[in-house]
């Protein structure tokens, strides 16, 4: 697991970074902390905190696909296929309520598929590294970069420990 993590993280500069590895429900999840809470039992030295979730075995392989509610407006000449739709109004304008399968970071990333836990964690590792990157050099944190950037690890990983 170490190695995974290190692989992950490998040309960052992650020192002052606690990470931390616990059980989850769903296959991945992953939090950057700009500072170490303080219920967390780290180091008096850490500065960031990294925790990631990864999931049982039974959850992979899996993507970074989510499926998200979101409201759109739609003309009025739209009303009469809207009979079972979740509506509302906005400033005078009428909203459907629509779901939209996307990659995590929106349209601008890459879909990724893991195939197994170790896929998982090395993706999830390197997503939430990056926004330590982000924190340190005081950028905006864009959830599209980061993806990119977990994408990158992932087949640099699959290059060097697959053989298909």
């Amino acid at each position: 697991m170490r190695c995974l993590v290190a692989f992950a993280g490998e040309g960052r500069d992650l020192a002052y970074t606690y990470v931390q590895v616990m059980d989850g429900q769903r296959a991945t999840t992953g939090r950057a902390y700009r500072r170490v809470p303080r219920w967390v039992e780290a180091p008096a030295s850490a500065r960031y905190l990294v925790v990631l979730r990864i999931g049982p075995p039974d959850r992979f392989p899996s993507s970074n696909i989510w499926t998200r509610a979101r409201w759109r407006t739609v003309l009025p000449t739209d009303h009469a296929r809207l009979i079972n739709a979740r509506t509302r109004v906005v400033g005078g304008r009428l909203q459907v309520l629509s779901l939209v399968e996307e990659p995590y970071g929106g349209k601008r990333s890459p879909v990724v598929t893991y195939r197994d836990w170790e896929e998982g964690l090395l993706a999830i590792a390197a997503h939430e590294f990056y926004h330590i990157y982000q924190f340190k050099n005081r950028l905006p944190t864009v959830e599209a970069s980061c993806e990119e950037y977990a994408a990158q690890r992932l087949a640099a990983w699959r290059l060097q420990h697959r053989t298909t």
